[in-house]
């Protein structure tokens, strides 16, 4: 057993059951990255009152993502112009269950973070009609236009603090692959965590203590950073300072 496996197993577990009374489809989050090293250290700072999600004796556990944009890459464009009261839109597979969802997710224009789903699986190809018709109830544009354009894959340890509806996740082993996988990128150095919590006023000690760690909070989108590694689209250059930042962490990583 890894450090880090024995940090994990010191948690009280948390039953997925139990979980969904935590959902917070309707949230403040904040994202915050940081180098896989210091993960223990950071792992290291939750408090006890926090419990950790256990499916069939697992702890960290495996996602997949597919993202669907329009052919000129609608979503991608409104998010790198700063654009409020926007959607993403994804298929995401819970693999430790085998369950799927087809998900839409809302940034409000005060910045709160709306989500919808449904049980549905992506049939591997194309945007069936049941996705269609379900997402045409949340999307002001032709939905029949959307399509698959990225992949994602990640492990997740996630946390739940039930009295306080607070959670959070930390997304390791990351990657991102183009549909027909021919293109294919890792980031085996980089940590993504993420606080959510029902309202502003509901501050986190730990998230007071992440500062501690001068582990700071950075607006960061997997699908935005993926879709711009993968693929040569425009505005890519607006993405300049968060690749700063990930080449800093890859070093931090490598020293």
């Amino acid at each position: 057993m890894n450090c880090i496996d024995e940090v994990l197993t010191s948690f009280n577990p948390i039953s997925l059951g139990e979980m969904d009374t935590v959902l917070l489809m309707d949230r403040i989050d904040t994202k915050y990255i940081f180098a896989t090293t210091h993960l223990t250290d950071v792992l290291g700072i939750i408090p006890s009152t926090y419990k950790i999600l256990e499916i069939n004796k697992s702890r960290n556990l495996p996602y997949r993502t597919i993202y669907l944009d329009t052919d000129d890459y609608l979503f991608f464009h409104q998010q790198m112009r700063g654009m409020l009261n926007i959607h993403k839109v994804r298929y995401r597979i819970y693999e430790s269950t085998d369950t799927s969802f087809l998900e839409i997710k809302y940034k409000s224009n005060k910045m709160r973070t709306i989500k919808w789903r449904t049980n549905q699986t992506f049939n591997g190809v194309y945007v069936d009609d049941e996705a269609i018709n379900y997402l045409m109830e949340f999307l002001p544009l032709d939905v029949a236009s959307l399509k698959p354009s990225m992949i994602s894959t990640f492990d997740r340890v996630t946390f739940a603090r039930l009295e306080t509806k607070e959670r959070i996740t930390i997304d390791t082993n990351i990657s991102f692959s183009s549909m027909d996988g021919m293109k294919i990128k890792t980031f085996p150095f980089l940590a993504i965590l993420e606080s959510k919590h029902d309202d502003y006023s509901n501050r986190s000690s730990f998230v007071r203590a992440l500062k501690n760690l001068h582990v700071r909070p950075l607006g960061f989108s997997k699908y935005c950073i993926g879709s711009a590694t993968l693929f040569n689209l425009p505005r890519q250059n607006d993405l300049r300072p968060k690749f700063r930042i990930l080449q800093k962490i890859a070093n931090d990583y490598h020293t």
